[in-house]
């Protein structure tokens, strides 16, 4: 396979934010994966820090050579995690509401991951410390929300065109056989969670 960031050079900003925030993801599951290992969290912090230099700058000027190689560079990273360790209840939830309401992939992932990892966080605050620092943030659920919305990402499901009708359904189908997670999957909680990436307020 080969990476050539000269090929990229078309993708429209839009889409090369949203598909970096995806990587992102990918990159922050690993860290608390239930297979997670050094290699594999190593290779999670190196993507995020590679994405978190890329994509603003791509956002500002998406000529930037440096920025554009930098943007592969750390999508490759986070890709390299999602095929050595498992996923947990952000991928569950943006993939139900993909296949069940058919929202759009990468938009769908920058939307929730900011929510995802705020719930998440609260069992592992731990695992997650080191993306805080990466970003100087309190919490990596605040700091996914602000990097998001500094860099012009959709920040609501609202604005991807989910229903508020839709949210009842959307929380029973994501906690129906879950995968695992490191803070149990309830109902209600998950609920809340999807209320608030719905109307895109700040992750409590």
């Amino acid at each position: 396979m080969i990476y050539d960031p000269d090929l990229t050079y078309g993708l429209p900003v839009a889409m090369s934010i949203t598909s970096g925030l995806n990587a992102i993801a990918h990159a922050v599951e690993g860290l608390y994966a239930q297979d997670r290992n050094p290699i594999a969290s190593m290779l999670a912090l190196e993507g995020i820090r590679a994405l978190k230099l890329a994509l603003p700058a791509i956002a500002a000027n998406p000529d930037n050579a440096t920025a554009r190689s930098n943007a592969l560079y750390g999508s490759w990273l986070c890709g390299t995690v999602l095929g050595m360790v498992g996923m947990a209840l952000h991928h569950k939830i943006c993939h139900t509401l993909g296949g069940s309401f058919d929202l759009p992939h990468a938009e769908t992932h920058a939307v929730m991951l900011p929510h995802t990892v705020a719930y998440t966080e609260k069992a592992v605050p731990d695992l997650l410390a080191p993306v805080a620092q990466l970003f100087d943030a309190h919490t990596t659920g605040e700091a996914l929300y602000d990097f998001s919305a500094a860099l012009g990402a959709p920040m609501s499901l609202k604005a991807l065109g989910l229903s508020l009708d839709d949210l009842d359904r959307a929380a029973e189908l994501a906690t129906t056989n879950p995968y695992w997670n490191p803070r149990p999957v309830e109902r209600q909680a998950i609920r809340d969670l999807l209320q608030r990436a719905w109307s895109g307020s700040r992750p409590d």
